[in-house]
Parts: C-alpha cells; sequence; structure tokens
C-alpha cells in the first residue's frame, strides 16, 4: 500500500491508513507528546506505549478477568508469527513466540489500577515512523490485568493456541475430549500437568478449569486448528453479558533529558464503554476516523496519498474533537 502514495498523490487522492485505537489514537497521542517536548529542546531517551482492551472492573471473571470487546481470533493469534522484537537500553530484544507471556511488565496508574502488558510483535518499524531513531528503549506493547499473562502462557506451552494443524471433524467432540489431544492417554490430567508446570500444575488447572475445558461441554464439530477450537471456547466464556462494560486503557511513558536534567512523563487514557453494544472499543476505534473523514470533506486536511495521522495537520484536529467528547488523556510526571 505504502508504494501506491506517489500515485496516490498525483491524482490528489487520500488514503488515510492506522486511524483507530491500536493503531491510530495511539499514534496520534504518542506523536503530540513527542513533538511538544521536542519543541521544548528535550531529548528523548525511552519511548513505551501500551493498550488494552479490557473488560471493566465492575465485570471482571476470575481468575483471567478478561472478555473480549474486539476481534476475537486476533486474542487468540497474539504474539504468534515472526519473533517480537524490540529496543531496550540500546539493545535489540528478541522475544519468541514461547515465552511472550512468561515476564510481563508492570504499569500502575494508582493504587488500584495496575496492569500488565507484553509487548506487541515489531516494535521496531515504528521507531523510524516516530522520529526516534536515537532513543536507546522503544516498546510498543499490550495490556491485561494482572495474572492474565500467567493462564495464557499456560495454554501457549499446552498447545491449544497453535493454528497450525487441523484436527479433523469430530461429531463427538467436547470440550473435554479437546483438551486430551494435548496429553497422554495413559496418566491422569493432574499428573500431566505436574509433569508439565511442576512448580505450578494447580494454578494451570486452575485456568484451564476456569474455560470449562475439563467438562463435556459439546464444542463445534467441523475440522480446525486448535486456535480455531480454543477461539470457540472464548468467544463463549468470555462474551460480553448485556448489562456488561468494557474499558480501554492506553500510557503513553517516555523519559527525556531537558536543561540537563533526567524526566519522566506519563500519559494516561482509560475510556469506559457504556454497555455491552455501546463499548468504549467501538467509540475509541470508530469517532477517529469519522472525525478524519469530516475534516477531509471540510477541506481541512490537506494532506495526499498514504498517510497515517502522525502529522500536526492531522493529529492536532482529530485530537481536539476526541477531547470534546471525553476521550482524554492526562499526563503526570
Amino acid at each position: 500500500i505504502k508504494a501506491l502514495s506517489e500515485a496516490a498523490k498525483a491524482r490528489d487522492l487520500l488514503f488515510l491508513m492506522e486511524c483507530g485505537l491500536d493503531p491510530g489514537i495511539d499514534h496520534m497521542s504518542a506523536m503530540a507528546m513527542i513533538h511538544n517536548l521536542q519543541e521544548k529542546g528535550a531529548t528523548i531517551e525511552s519511548f513505551e506505549s501500551y493498550t488494552g482492551g479490557l473488560v471493566h472492573p465492575a465485570n471482571l471473571n476470575p481468575p483471567w478477568n478478561y472478555k473480549i470487546s474486539w476481534n476475537p481470533r486476533n486474542v487468540v493469534l497474539a504474539g504468534q508469527g515472526n519473533a517480537v522484537q524490540y529496543k531496550e537500553n540500546g539493545i535489540v530484544k528478541i522475544v519468541p513466540y514461547q515465552r511472550l507471556f512468561t515476564q510481563p511488565s508492570k504499569w500502575k496508574i494508582s493504587d488500584s489500577e495496575i496492569y500488565e502488558g507484553y509487548p506487541n510483535r515489531d516494535s521496531l518499524s515504528y521507531q523510524t515512523l516516530y522520529n526516534l531513531q536515537g532513543t536507546k528503549t522503544f516498546i510498543r506493547g499490550t495490556l491485561r490485568y494482572p495474572g492474565f499473562c500467567k493462564g495464557w502462557n499456560y495454554l501457549v506451552q499446552l498447545g491449544l493456541t497453535d493454528d497450525s494443524v487441523i484436527l479433523p471433524e469430530d461429531s463427538n467432540r467436547t470440550a473435554r475430549s479437546f483438551l486430551n489431544h494435548f496429553f497422554a492417554s495413559d496418566t491422569s490430567l493432574d499428573e500431566q500437568l505436574k509433569s508439565i508446570f511442576p512448580e505450578s500444575a494447580d494454578k494451570a488447572l486452575y485456568f484451564i478449569k476456569a474455560l470449562g475445558l475439563t467438562e463435556e461441554t459439546q464444542l463445534m464439530t467441523k475440522a480446525a486448528t486448535s486456535a480455531q477450537l480454543l477461539q470457540s471456547i472464548l468467544e463463549n466464556q468470555w462474551k460480553m453479558q448485556v448489562g456488561d462494560k468494557d474499558r480501554i486503557v492506553m500510557i503513553h511513558r517516555i523519559q527525556y533529558i531537558l536543561h540537563g536534567k533526567r524526566q519522566l512523563l506519563q500519559s494516561t487514557l482509560i475510556v469506559d464503554g457504556e454497555d455491552a453494544e455501546r463499548t468504549a472499543m467501538a467509540k475509541t476505534v470508530g469517532m477517529p476516523l469519522a472525525i478524519a473523514i469530516e475534516l477531509f470533506v471540510k477541506n481541512q486536511i490537506h494532506t495526499r496519498g498514504i498517510v497515517i495521522p502522525t502529522s500536526k495537520e492531522v493529529y492536532e484536529p482529530i485530537l481536539y474533537r476526541l477531547k470534546e467528547s471525553g476521550i482524554v488523556f492526562h499526563e503526570s510526571h
């Protein structure tokens, strides 16, 4: 798509990409912070940006504390594909999928608002885009409530998130028979879990049981990968109920040097949904593009070509309109 940019400009066309939540609001709010600091003469040493589509704290479902408010397939396949890469203290870090959820970072907004995060697939591709090539640390990642990564790692290690092997059609498939594919048939589930997770078998069983995987509940019968079958389970187990609300959390953390002094700036966004239909996810994904379309129709965006919203011309009016609608970032030092 990027290769079409000059042709689009020649025809006076604008293709506005990555203008939702993440990517979208994350680009715009981050660039507003970065440009503001750079205009003051600051040297940015570290940039970290994490976003999570979560369930409201009033509607948690322990131990996972997660419900699906966006594409469930992306939830299941998070982190798969190429190894995750980011930069930390000047060193490019590479994290294979099998270790991605083993050491989540901690993110604290207040004593009651604490999250954990894991890095996204390729943070480095955005370093040039943000004009932060000299930054020693550059990480973009995903937020979850504490404990989620531990539970998800159990599923990864067992193989339940695999999307490469197709299990044949099975008219008698249940959650328990699906789980049996990943264990030897001559030992109990408890014994198998102890051999795989010797120090946390009980905890693993707790997370597995919470998904109903030890029950004889009927599953979809058609041929499918483990990831697809797991997705069908999660769509049921983690479904937003009528009275549920979701929550969007976005955190940018920048370390910089200004006037010889090293400082830290954190910008935080929290948006809560109204109910299971009027979600924070729908609002934050849909509004930025809707605003951009209005600006374009009113000839207030003059940029052409293949564009993402990292220029002031695009992000300033969109962020202003989002603020008017209650989508507001709060900064703290």
